[in-house]
Formats: C-alpha cells, sequence, structure tokens
C-alpha cells in the first residue's frame, strides 16, 4: 500500500502528459484508490485492536472517524453545491472538533 500512491501518481502523470486521458478524467480512479486504501487501512487497525487491544489502535481510530466525518461534509457539500457557505460551516465544524478531541486525549 506505500507504493500504491506514487505508482498511481506516475501513471496519471503518464496519461495526462500522453494526451490519453485528461486529469478530470482520471479523478474517479484516485477516489476509488483512496476508498480501498481507508478500507484496507481501517480492516488493520481493527484486526491490531482486537488482537492486541493496545490504545494507541484506539487513539487512531477515533481520528479515522473525525476524517470520515469530514468526508461525509464534502460529500454532502459537492453534492449539494453549498460552495459558498459550506466552507465558513467547515471551518467551524473542523477547529471545534479538533480542539475537543485533543482536549480529551
Amino acid at each position: 500500500m506505500r507504493f500504491a500512491f506514487a505508482i498511481h501518481g506516475f501513471a496519471i502523470t503518464i496519461l495526462h502528459f500522453t494526451g490519453i486521458k485528461d486529469y478530470f478524467e482520471t479523478v474517479i480512479y484516485s477516489q476509488i484508490l483512496i476508498v480501498i486504501c481507508v478500507i484496507i487501512g481501517l480492516t488493520s487497525l481493527m484486526l491490531d485492536y482486537k488482537k492486541n487491544r493496545s490504545s494507541e489502535s484506539v487513539n487512531i481510530l477515533k481520528m479515522f472517524t473525525i476524517l470520515i466525518i469530514f468526508a461525509i461534509f464534502e460529500i454532502i457539500n459537492f453534492s449539494f453545491s453549498f460552495y459558498e457557505y459550506y466552507h465558513y460551516i467547515f471551518r467551524w465544524v473542523l477547529s471545534s472538533s479538533v480542539h475537543t478531541y485533543l482536549l480529551n486525549m
């Protein structure tokens, strides 16, 4: 998984410079790769927690939860085109949730 994004970036660059695919035509491949890597990462963390019961795994899973919540916000923003107002809402939610998370660590 470590080299997946490097290989992907190289392939996208080659496709773009050779004119085979435009950048925006390859965005779906990037999104699919990100989803696959997040699923693999979450599965690995859950298996690690199940095996070792480490508090570090729990903290990382909490951080992943925050990232997933913001990803859902971004999908909603993109789907409904809340571009003007969503930026301010996103900043407020991000700053308050990160601040709360850091205080509770």
